[in-house]
Order: C-alpha cells, then structure tokens, then sequence
C-alpha cells in the first residue's frame, strides 16, 4: 500500500451481527488505516445498507467499508480494497465471484451499461463523499439497493474497480442455483424499473 494510506480515517460497518467478524476486521483495520471505527447490529437486529451508510457517515470518516451477508473478509482482502481506492478509485467493489453476479453481468451489462462482476456485491468501499451522493439516490426501501448502487455509479461517472475477494464465504460451489437464479431476475426486474430515475442522474 501506499505510505498515505496508513492515514486514512476508515468506517466499517457490517451488516450482520457477528462478533467474529468484527474482530477480524478490527484488526485489519489497525494495520492498514490510521484511524478506524466498526460498527456491528447487536443481534439479531440487520442494518440495512442506506441505514449503515447513514451511520458510517455520521463520524465524517475518509472511506467507508460495508460489509454484509456471508462474505468474511480477511486481512489480505482489505488491504486489497484499500489498494484500489488508492489506485485512483473512489469505487472498489469486492468480487465474491456468485453465480447469481456472473448471470447478471451480461443482462445488465446489454441492457443497462452497467458491466460488473458482482454488481450486488455487499462487499464495497467508498470515498465517503462518494457514498453521500450515492446513497441519495437511492431509494429507503429498495430490496437490491447494492445494485441500485451499482447503476448510480455508473451514471455520476465514478471510477469503479473490483477485486476478486479471496476469503469470501459465498462462492458458486455454496450457492443454490435455483435461489440465486431467482435472486437475479429478482434484482434485474428492480434494476429495470430503476432506470428512469435513474437517467435523470448525472
């Protein structure tokens, strides 16, 4: 990494409660940024994704790291995310190479723009002022808001880079397909019906 990366003030806020996991990126967190917050919901309680971003940015941070679902990350995959913010991206996107995400690209990708490998991915890190434009347009009720994500990024221009995550728990050998089939044209019918507001972004 850089030597100016040590001093960045990052927020991390997973989406589930999982003391483990909060842990492992604490300490993280403590050899890759200068200053660092995580947040966890107490169980059983879930932070929805426009709920954690509100908090996250609460406390003025320089980047902003979600983390949700079953995608555990390991030390190497954040210096990795922290690697592509400070190769010139305010977007990185961890790749937990789904199967749902790999259906998709080529959909969204022909019919939206949008060519991610894993646009729903919950594993993302974001220039914080990056994250305060994002999030605005996104819709408080949204059930794929990563996605919606994705397609904001995609019309305020943003630069955007994903990396393969190495410690994820959700891989195509763990996943059902026929729930991450459903899963995908779940997301690509919200991603449709998002499109118009969508073209006024930007």
């Amino acid at each position: 990494m850089s030597p100016a990366a040590p001093q960045r003030n990052v927020t991390a806020v997973l989406l589930r409660s999982s003391s483990g996991d909060a842990w492992m990126l604490d300490e993280a967190l403590s050899g890759l940024a200068g200053r660092h917050t995580v947040l966890a919901p107490h169980d059983p309680k879930r932070f929805s994704v426009p709920e954690a971003c509100r908090l996250a940015l609460v406390g003025e941070p320089d980047l902003v790291l979600l983390a949700g679902d079953e995608a555990r990350l390991g030390y190497s995959d954040v210096a990795r995310l922290l690697d592509g913010y400070e190769a010139g991206a305010r977007v990185v996107v961890g790749d937990r190479r789904s199967l749902a995400g790999r259906v998709l690209r080529p959909l969204a990708g022909l019919a939206l723009g949008v060519w991610r490998n894993d646009m729903g991915s919950p594993v993302r890190l974001y220039d914080a002022t990056a994250l305060g434009e994002i999030i605005s347009h996104v819709p408080p009720d949204s059930a794929h808001p990563t996605l919606l994500m994705s397609m904001v990024e995609h019309r305020l221009r943003f630069s955007v880079r994903e990396i393969r995550l190495r410690n994820a728990a959700e891989t195509p050998p763990q996943e059902d397909p026929v729930t991450a089939l459903a899963e995908m044209l779940a997301g690509l019918t919200e991603l449709w019906s998002f499109r118009t507001a969508a073209r006024a972004i930007g």
